[in-house]
């Protein structure tokens, strides 16, 4: 997320704060059709779960086709790297103020840097 040199008592130049994730490894590109079904029933089911009427794929009937647009793949991970930059090299009261002006922007993506920052004491 973009942020605003003038969030600082002493202000210097834009910058941006994220928070990023890199998984490498070995990749495998699922080409049975039986095995795709699978996988996407068992996210399907995850991720509809909390829903009060959870939707339902029809993957042998009017959705097998929406297989063919489907490239499935799985990751045998082999390094995860993480790295964040949320104005540590700052002082707490400008941490707090660059959490506070992302708490309160409305973008989601800011909201969840707001609650990162927080959570890792840094602000």
């Amino acid at each position: 997320a973009y942020e605003s040199p003038s969030w600082y008592a002493a202000p210097g130049v834009p910058t941006w704060k994220y928070a990023v994730v890199h998984i490498y490894g070995d990749v495998r590109i699922t080409a049975d059709r039986a095995t795709l079904r699978a996988r996407i029933a068992q996210l399907t089911r995850t991720f509809e779960a909390s829903r009060s009427a959870p939707w339902q794929p029809d993957l042998e009937g009017k959705h097998d086709g929406a297989l063919n647009g489907i490239t499935g793949f799985s990751i045998e991970v082999t390094e995860v790297q993480g790295k964040f930059k949320l104005s540590q090299n700052r002082g707490a009261k400008d941490r707090q103020r660059v959490a506070q002006e992302f708490a309160v922007s409305g973008s989601p993506s800011e909201a969840a840097l707001a609650r990162l920052t927080r959570q890792t004491g840094v602000g």
